[in-house]
């Protein structure tokens, strides 16, 4: 429990930093902006506009891959600077949680082809 305990402190004391780089980054309005952009090509007829579903298929792609190069330097930090298996775990849960919405909406867009 005294591992768990000092990491907590770690992650508490750089929160100010993360805080920043998520304001920097846009990381809301980006997850924001993935889930209206999946609810849009979810809704009838537009795969019919093949220009405009390409368009946003690839935004949504731009998107996601920004989050996952995120999540991957969250894991490649956490085996680097604090050597957790706790956090290496933590940071694979965060990319699997991201990587369920991106591979169910390029199956849902494939299978509309």
């Amino acid at each position: 429990m005294l591992e768990f305990e000092e990491y907590k402190s770690k992650l508490n004391n750089i929160r100010p930093a993360l805080d920043a780089l998520k304001e920097a980054l846009k990381l809301e309005a980006a997850a924001k902006e993935i889930e209206e952009l999946e609810k849009m090509s979810e809704m009838d007829g537009f795969w019919n506009d093949v220009e405009k579903s390409r368009k946003v298929q690839k935004r949504l792609k731009t998107l996601k891959d920004k989050i996952e190069t995120l999540a991957k330097e969250i894991y490649r930090a956490g085996s680097v600077e604090f050597d957790s298996k706790a956090l290496k775990i933590c940071a694979s849960i965060v990319t699997f949680i991201f990587l369920i919405p991106y591979t169910a909406s390029l199956y849902n867009g494939l299978s509309r082809l």
